[in-house]
């Protein structure tokens, strides 16, 4: 399952003293071939294991029967545990001009993609007509069906006006068929445009930094850091949460491209404009130009997001209140353990 064209992950829940946790977990991608880590079935039981001993009980999270319908799973794809998403298109405007972002796999299949309302509009209508497509089975068919909680969008990089527009019809055809909660992911875009999203029946949305530091935005997305400054996300930020209020905006960062500094200064920045940061782990991915790099040391990691908490309890955001989005699903970063510890 792609996290948003920055992972190629498998998603588990792990279960630590009777609790389950949902993780994107790195499996495809060239540098888990190195890890020490392996996921095996013991007497019905998943686990993840090193060096042969047993670490944490894992089970690979619910395939809905939908997604091998062939005209529902071109549509919809699951992710998490409990979340439907959508890519409205693949297409990025800033990769056909040979300037896009390093770290992005969008498109790297070759193969073109643009969803429009009407498929999006017929696909949910016969997931949501029959409940074994709305719903999946536990593994061990013991649990009750579980029912999916929220639709997730997200797309490629057009003109504003085009993006928009696919983005409201899509949003506004869903509503017809369901009050399921809607979030979003697109680049920055006016006052007005976010607020009509708003009133089609958006309940979350992301503008997602990224990178901070200016001079590495510059390097790793030329054509996007040129279009959209950090100051224009923030302002972008600022003006959603006016629309969609506190704790239903937020924003990616990603930790391991730029220093721990930096990427804790752009989490204030984040905060301070009322959005949550979602700090995901950088993966290098095939296919783009930093697939030879390694992912980030795990100690600056931890101590990253340590810092991080300290930053949502100053400014007071809760990303337990979120009503849909990655913030909500929590699979691709550890806001929520962070939150919960000590």
């Amino acid at each position: 399952m792609k996290r948003a064209s920055l992972s190629e992950g498998r998603c588990f829940l792990l279960e630590d003293n009777g609790k389950a946790y949902l993780a994107n977990v790195a499996v495809h991608e060239p540098f888990a071939k190195h890890s020490p880590y392996e996921f095996t079935v013991i007497e019905d039981q998943g686990w993840i294991r090193k060096e042969g001993r047993l670490i944490i009980k894992a089970m690979p999270t619910r395939v809905p029967s939908w997604y091998r319908d062939p005209e529902i799973g071109k549509v919809f794809q699951p992710h998490g545990n409990d979340v439907i998403a959508t890519a409205l298109s693949n297409a990025c405007m800033y990769k056909q001009n040979a300037a896009g972002c390093k770290f992005c796999a969008l498109d790297a299949g070759g193969i073109m993609v643009e969803k429009n309302p009407a498929e999006i509009g017929r696909a949910l209508s016969r997931i949501m007509k029959q409940e074994e497509l709305f719903s999946c089975r536990a593994e061990d068919n013991k649990a009750k069906h579980l029912r999916f909680r929220e639709i997730n969008i997200n797309s490629g990089s057009l003109p504003e006006e085009k993006i928009f527009n696919l983005y409201f019809e899509a949003i506004r055809s869903i509503r017809k068929m369901s009050n399921i909660p809607i979030s979003a992911q697109m680049c920055p875009i006016s006052h007005s445009r976010i607020e009509r999203l708003k009133e089609a029946g958006l309940d979350t949305i992301s503008f997602n930094i990224e990178i901070y530091d200016e001079e590495i935005r510059n390097e790793m997305m030329p054509e996007k850091a040129r279009l959209y400054s950090t100051g224009v996300y923030l302002e972008a930020i600022k003006k959603a949460v006016g629309i969609f209020g506190r704790n239903q905006v937020s924003s990616w960062i990603i930790a391991g491209l730029e220093s721990p500094e930096s990427t804790l200064a752009g989490c204030k920045a984040i905060c301070e404009n009322g959005g949550i940061p979602h700090v995901a782990i950088f993966r290098p991915l095939t296919g783009t130009p930093l697939e030879s790099r390694t992912p980030p040391d795990i100690n600056e990691v931890v101590a990253l997001y340590k810092e991080f908490k300290k930053l949502l309890l100053q400014y007071s955001l809760n990303p337990f209140e979120h009503k849909a989005g990655c913030i909500r699903c929590g699979g691709c970063s550890v806001l929520k353990e962070i939150m919960e510890g000590n």
